[in-house]
């Protein structure tokens, strides 16, 4: 989906999605709810994702 398409769909700007895309903005939980919501995907869903994208792990003895 384009960045155009998404910004229609959830209704924050092109601007906004491009920033978070780019890793120069972090999107409020809102917006992330939001967004998901017009991905037709669950928070946790895209969350868990993320996470194993980045490769994120808890420290030892945490979780």
């Amino acid at each position: 989906m384009s960045q155009e398409a998404l910004a229609a769909k959830s209704g924050y700007e092109r601007a906004f999605i491009s920033l978070i895309e780019l890793g120069k903005t972090n999107p409020s939980l809102r917006s992330i709810f939001d967004i998901c919501g017009s991905l037709q995907m669950k928070p946790s869903v895209f969350l868990r994702q993320v996470e194993q994208l980045s490769g994120f792990e808890l420290p030892a003895g945490k979780g």
